[in-house]
């Protein structure tokens, strides 16, 4: 059982004298440290990040702080760390596993042990300390809710189904029994809030036949609301009353911070939540507590009760709940830099005009959550900046650089703000490279606003439901900002309003999005808002998603896209005039100074949903599958632009040799155009006959992102094999088999070798065609500095009938959407023999 170091909260500051070991300045900080003692020394460590800053003072400024292994679970404030380029390093000792909890033994911070409440399937265990979030081992149990699911948020995405196309009763299903669709036959409303100006009350009435015999109110429970419209937000309040089939809560300010003034909800003085069909609703409550792994806090009596899984004796098992918000809190900070980290259930923020702060090679597993079960309803307000600087709701940083970090199980997305709160004297752009963004239930995945220029570039952001991708709120004149080789994918469970990668309106001059793979969301691939002037979009792949490239504002460059199966709405639309919501004058037409050239799509035009209306604007050289002489949209597609490249359900975009309406006729945009093969660019995202593919996303230090990618099945037999390079690669190996030990074990003298590929290409040809039904290995082995070193795995795929890409895992054979069936049944073992290797399988000097 976890036993984690229960270090107190903003500790107490001592004064100690300056330690200088060598030219270096190095201190350290230990599990078993003390800061009334110790003067950071490896002999006499920090016990936390407090005492060394207290102790040390500007003394901080070029140091470093070396953590030595163990698990911290402390929370840390510190304030006007001012270093500016001479940065104070917190980073692991060599070597080092360091991990910053949030979270406490619950066998630490209970009374007693766990007793089973007679009669009941629950446990009950009365605490010292609040928590919020509950875990066995590293899996996140559920809080106490109706309806069920199989699957909560916080689960394995259950492949082979995609944002756009979410299983069956689970949290990611807003559609199904994952949420509770009210019934249509009782009118379910909130009053009309005080906010409106014409007096009222914050409390609603819900009704739902599923509601009656229970009871929501005895031991606590609340509301989590969608709210009339397909915003990217739910609100939450705590229920009042239960009576019958009908519940009242209060959602107090949340529906002003996130929906006030939208009058369009409103019916006889009443906002109606049926509107649009928005009706869905999760009520998280003791009287629900019925399902395994499900608990429930009581934050006025701290008992907390719990249905282990499997039947099981909570006391036998290593429940943890958590207890911390972050781990650091760096209030006002110039200069800091946070390197080579684990964090779980705790977080790093940097706010009140911080800047030059830097987050790298950490690690963050479920860094934020609510505090609901605390009888904490509100969220961050943006215009409340003390709210925004101490809020467990956000990932939140000013002027800061993150690179290289991993981001997993975030309530709601980071947020970063640039240069209006920049400390005087120390600008700094919105840096964010190379990250792992993954599972994100509201909030943008990553927002940025008011930045000095800045780029965020090379990250994979995946899997969200009420949120979008990348959003840029707004710039500083003069300044740029470039999105750049992003892989964005299955956004949006929940089908709302959100975007793969958005600017938002007439606030951001200059955007450069390239070089991106956006697919697989309930959402827009890209949408350029209202007003948005100068920006260019360019080399992006969009597909699969519930619209394709929404483009407004003017004088911008929309070229070398591909788009097709978005929804059915166009591919990539360059828009006519729309100012929130109305119609302006005809001389403020959107795009009247833009260029669209070179665009490949199914649907290409000038609305949403009429490829017929002309593109807005200078345009030409496009390759729109759409027959403009027709009406309508569907009906008049005479050519599907994803019939026209290799293997568009396969991550493999390059242009069929036959497209020869495509190759080598674009217009050559220099500074724009990818390295020309021919007389002429090619429309399209690809350039036929280049040696290099371009990979978006995160950038590992061994060969990723395969193409064909990782289980699929219905690879094409005249593939070839592609790959993202690993980090500071010079060349790769590559070695290609049938026998997955083989591959994985073989060198350079062995039949499955290859060859060698010098970077940056990427593409190796197979030295036998593919047969369908067999299981082929790959492996690509980086080599540097004239040393290779071996992948960790091998990639395999088979070829088959062309169809949607599934990673395949099997699942119990209920799980299909309704309406919706995988083109490709899953097989019984994914990949025979490749979970089962590992470095010892292969023989001494085998490789």
């Amino acid at each position: 059982m976890m036993r984690a170091p229960a270090l107190c909260a903003l500790f107490a500051l001592a004064l100690h004298p300056l330690a200088v070991y060598g030219d270096e300045k190095t201190y350290y900080m230990a599990v078993n440290g003390d800061d009334a003692t110790g003067d950071g020394s490896a002999a006499k460590p920090f016990a936390t990040i407090n005492g060394a800053f207290g102790s040390l003072g500007g003394g901080v400024c070029g140091s470093t702080l070396r953590v030595q292994a163990g698990v911290y679970v402390q929370s840390n404030q510190v304030e006007n760390v001012m270093c500016g380029s001479s940065p104070w390093t917190i980073t692991a000792e060599d070597g080092a596993d360091v991990r910053f909890e949030g979270r406490e033994a619950i066998a630490d911070i209970a009374e007693g042990a766990w007793e089973q409440v007679p009669g009941q399937p629950y446990w009950k265990a009365t605490l010292t300390k609040d928590v919020t979030q509950v875990w066995v081992d590293d899996q996140l149990m559920t809080v106490a809710r109706h309806p069920n699911v199989d699957h909560d948020w916080a689960d394995p995405w259950p492949l082979p189904y995609t944002a756009a196309h979410p299983p069956n009763c689970s949290f990611y299903n807003e559609y199904s029994c994952g949420w509770l669709n009210l019934d249509e036959a009782k009118r379910s409303t909130v009053n009309k809030p005080p906010w409106e100006g014409k007096g009222g009350s914050t409390v609603g009435k819900l009704a739902d036949t599923s509601f009656a015999g229970k009871d929501f109110v005895t031991g606590g429970g609340h509301i989590l609301a969608r709210v009339c419209s397909g915003g990217a937000e739910y609100v939450a309040g705590p229920i009042t009353k239960h009576f019958g089939d009908t519940l009242e809560w209060d959602y107090g300010w949340n529906v002003a911070l996130f929906f006030g003034g939208m009058s369009s909800c409103y019916k006889k003085g009443k906002m109606n939540m049926a509107v649009s069909g928005r009706q869905r609703v999760v009520v998280e409550a003791f009287g629900a507590l019925d399902k395994p792994k499900e608990y429930w806090y009581n934050h006025e009596t701290r008992d907390l009760h719990f249905i282990p899984p499997q039947g099981a004796d909570p006391n036998t098992l290593a429940v943890t709940g958590k207890t911390q918000d972050w781990a650091m809190l760096c209030v006002g900070c110039t200069g800091v830099s946070v390197k080579g980290l684990s964090f779980f259930g705790t977080a790093v923020r940097a706010t009140a005009m911080s800047s030059q702060f830097e987050l790298r090679d950490n690690a963050f597993v479920f860094p934020t959550w609510n505090k609901y079960l605390l009888g904490d309803y509100t969220k961050q307000k943006k215009d409340d900046s003390r709210a925004r600087d101490f809020s467990a709701f956000h990932l939140y940083f000013e002027s800061a650089a993150l690179v290289n970090n991993t981001f997993k199980y975030i309530e709601s997305g980071i947020q970063m703000l640039g240069s209006e709160k920049h400390v005087a004297g120390s600008p700094s752009p919105c840096i964010v490279q190379n990250n792992l963004i993954e599972t994100t239930i509201h909030g943008k995945a990553l927002e940025l606003t008011d930045c000095l220029g800045g780029s965020v570039m090379h990250n994979t952001i995946h899997l969200t439901q009420f949120a979008g991708g990348i959003r840029y709120g707004s710039s500083i004149s003069g300044t740029s900002m470039e999105v750049g080789y992003n892989h964005i994918s299955d956004l949006s469970s929940a089908r709302v309003d959100a975007s793969g990668i958005q600017s938002l309106g007439h606030a951001v001059e200059g955007l450069v999005s390239h070089h991106a793979w956006i697919h697989s969301g309930h959402s827009k691939g890209i949408r350029m808002d209202t007003g948005g002037m100068n920006g260019t979009v360019h080399h992006v792949v969009v597909y699969d998603n519930e619209d394709g490239m929404n483009l407004k504002g003017d004088y911008m460059k929309f070229m070398y896209n591909l788009g097709f199966l978005n929804g059915d709405k166009n591919d990539m639309q360059t828009e006519y005039c729309e100012i929130h919501h109305r119609q302006c004058d005809p001389k403020n037409i959107y795009n009247l100074h833009s260029q669209t050239f070179d665009n490949m799509c199914s649907y290409l035009g000038g609305a949403k949903t009429d490829c017929k209306k002309e593109i807005r604007g200078n345009h030409g050289t496009n390759w729109n599958g759409c027959d403009t002489s027709t009406d309508g949209h569907h009906a008049t597609v005479t050519k599907h632009a994803e019939d026209y490249v290799r293997d568009a359900w396969n991550y493999d975009f390059r242009l069929k040799a036959t497209t020869t309406d495509a190759i080598d006729a674009a217009t050559s945009f220099p500074g724009i155009d990818d390295a020309v093969v021919g007389s002429r660019p090619d429309i399209g995202a690809y350039e036929f006959g280049a040696a290099q593919y371009w990979i978006p996303g995160r950038v590992w230090r061994h060969a990723s992102s395969p193409v064909p990618p990782m289980h699929t099945r219905s690879a094409q037999a005249d593939l070839d094999l592609m790959w993202l390079a690993g980090a500071g690669a010079e060349s790769h190996d590559v070695y290609f088999g049938t026998d997955a030990k083989a591959v994985f074990c073989a060198g350079a003298s062995s039949p499955e070798y290859v060859g060698n590929y010098a970077a940056p290409g990427n593409i190796a040809t197979p030295p036998t065609t593919p047969q369908a039904g067999v299981w082929y290995y790959w492996r690509v082995d980086v080599v540097a500095g004239g040393a290779a070193t071996r992948a960790p795995q091998v990639f395999c795929f088979q070829t088959g009938e062309k169809g949607r890409f599934l990673p395949v895992i099997p699942e119990p054979a209920s799980w299909p959407a309704p309406g919706w069936k995988p083109d490709i049944a899953p097989p019984v073992d994914p990949c025979p023999g490749v979970a089962s290797l590992t470095a010892d399988v292969c023989n001494a000097g085998a490789y």
